[in-house]
């Protein structure tokens, strides 16, 4: 309850206001907006899953080539590195050469080579034999191996999400009391 005039907010108080409440607003619609797109890319109420993996793969092995031309030679997950750049692939077309797979994972030859057999061993990824060159051997990922990195990966979309809207909703909680 207001008891003087000098409890009244001023002009400028009222607008500063209103402009972080519009901001607020602006930023619950944008939330609202980036669950929506999360539910579209993560799966349907029916439960079938859209291409969720491909785009949240390659963002990460982008932001993962940053990191490393920042820090070269610092960081290294070659086998991660491997199955992002598998799960980055085009679904319809979910194999590709040995030597392309460790160029995306940006590994050299011979370690692609070990971390594959490690890999295909841990029942993530296969090799076959390439039928238009024989002389060339295609690697993808295994339903298990497509299953285990789809869950992580929509985990780690869950989590950026979780990141940006819990301090959201702790200023909408301030403002809105």
């Amino acid at each position: 309850m207001l008891r003087e005039w000098s409890d009244l907010p001023s002009d400028k108080d009222r607008h500063a206001a209103r402009a972080l409440f519009d901001e607020l607003e602006r930023l619950t619609h944008r939330i609202n907006e980036v669950e929506r797109e999360f539910k579209q890319l993560t799966g349907t109420p029916s439960g079938k899953r859209l291409k969720a993996v491909p785009d949240v793969a390659t963002l990460i092995l982008q932001f993962r080539k940053q990191r490393n031309k920042l820090f070269p030679g610092l960081f290294g997950e070659p086998a991660w590195d491997i199955l992002l750049s598998l799960a980055a692939l085009d679904p319809a077309k979910a194999e590709a050469p040995v030597l392309s797979i460790g160029y995306a994972a940006e590994v050299p030859p011979t370690t692609a080579l070990r971390y594959l057999a490690m890999l295909e061993a841990a029942g993530l990824v296969e090799r076959t034999v390439n039928p238009d060159d024989r002389r060339s051997v295609l690697v993808r990922l295994t339903a298990e191996g497509r299953e285990k990195v789809q869950r992580m990966l929509e985990k780690w979309s869950l989590a950026a999400i979780v990141v940006v809207a819990a301090p959201l909703a702790l200023l909408a909680g301030f403002f809105l009391r």
